[in-house]
């Protein structure tokens, strides 16, 4: 009998473990979401002092504008070279739900089958890549050519 309650207590224990995990990732979420409200307040308020800075055309206020827009024209002129850079190196990675989704989108109904291709695809993110840049429904002959070479 005291097995049986000590069993129970520790599947409670377990439960308020995941329960206690859940409301944690809520928390965590909720910070990111406070974090992202408070980066637009600033932003908003730094559009509302620019526009009042144009809406007062003085030569200081017109100094001002043209570094922010020299400054903006750097930014974009980065960003487009980091753009640049990444798709020349493609170093990125496309996440396990990714992969899931794309095979859910191929409508691939046998379970173990679906099972099995996730598998083989989640231990080859260069495989992935490859079935990423391909219509519908090439990846899916392509799909299972590397199936057959990978059973």
């Amino acid at each position: 009998m005291v097995d049986v309650i000590d069993l129970q207590l520790e599947m409670l224990n377990t439960r308020f473990e995941g329960l206690t995990y859940i409301l944690g990732r809520g928390s965590d979420h909720s910070d990111r979401l406070c974090h992202i409200a408070e980066r637009q307040a600033i932003s908003f308020e730094v559009v509302t002092l620019s526009s009042h800075r144009v809406a007062n055309p003085t030569e200081e206020n017109l100094q001002y504008n043209r570094r922010h827009v020299v400054v903006e024209e750097e930014q974009n002129s980065i960003f487009r070279e980091h753009t640049h850079t990444l798709r020349r190196t493609s170093t990125f990675q496309y996440s396990e739900s990714d992969i899931w989704e794309m095979l859910v989108e191929m409508n691939i109904h046998d379970e173990d089958l679906l099972d099995k291709c996730y598998d083989l695809l989640c231990g080859h993110p260069n495989v992935v890549k490859q079935l990423f840049g391909l219509s519908l429904e090439r990846r899916m002959r392509k799909l299972v050519k590397i199936m057959t070479k990978n059973p």
